[in-house]
């Protein structure tokens, strides 16, 4: 049995003090072989425990006539993916000689990357692209919004200035409007991105891979968004 270590808030004492231990689950003994880090995840983030697959001896499930499993390992390093795929169909061939079962099953190898996303990837990297244009436009709009709104308040700009006050105050103003307004727009993103997660984890189609596990890190994104920029206007201000 292999385990994933313990994050905050869940049990640390179930796989005991690591490699070697003796862990009871549904009357059966299992002994520890090996401990994950605590970001490992797999098949997704819900599994703690990895359990050895076996059937007894009079299952219908031990017998060879059963070809569902997908078999997971880690390569040697220098090991290429042509060679591994060689070698698993080697493998093959000799079991195919050896039982009739296997008459005309074979095998194949790939990375697990191309295994799970497949064919949705190069869809994925064209939506990933074309959102990208739209925010650069989006952004050039905001831009020429912004300095047309700069150019017709040269004559309060003009003002302000003949009544003393600096370049450098000036400049503090423009600078602060802006971040507001980008500390404003920020949140209103991160905001509309966790529903818009939300919705598409909700009603997004099956065969897109892994599209349940997608989450927004708000935690990562908020502090260096909205409070950011609030915090770099409030000292432009002084």
């Amino acid at each position: 049995m292999t385990g994933r270590g313990g994050r905050r808030g869940e049990r640390k004492d179930l796989l005991g003090s690591g490699v070697g231990e003796t862990v009871h689950l549904n009357g059966k003994t299992y002994t520890v072989i090996g401990v994950m880090p605590p970001d490992f995840q797999f098949p997704d983030r819900h599994a703690k425990l990895w359990l050895p697959m076996s059937f007894a001896t009079n299952d219908n499930m031990a017998t060879r006539n059963n070809h569902f499993i997908d078999a997971i390992s880690r390569m040697r390093p220098g090991v290429t993916i042509p060679q591994s795929r060689a070698d698993v169909q080697s493998i093959a061939r000799q079991l195919e000689r050896e039982f009739t079962e296997n008459a005309g099953v074979g095998a194949d190898a790939s990375d697990y990357l191309s295994s799970v996303v497949g064919d949705v990837r190069p869809a994925l990297l064209i939506l990933l692209g074309a959102v990208g244009i739209v925010l650069l436009i989006a952004c050039v709009n905001v831009a020429n919004l912004l300095l047309s709104r700069a150019s017709g308040r040269q004559r309060e700009l003009a003002v302000r200035a003949a009544l003393g006050a600096s370049r450098e105050r000036l400049i503090r103003q423009l600078l602060s409007e802006s971040a507001l307004l980008g500390s404003a727009g920020a949140g209103l993103g991160v905001a509309l991105s966790a529903w818009l997660v939300r919705l598409i984890r909700t009603f997004g189609p099956e065969d897109v891979p892994r599209l349940n596990e997608n989450i927004l890190h708000t935690a990562e994104v908020w502090p260096g968004s909205a409070p950011g920029a609030a915090r770099v206007g409030a000292r432009l201000w002084r």
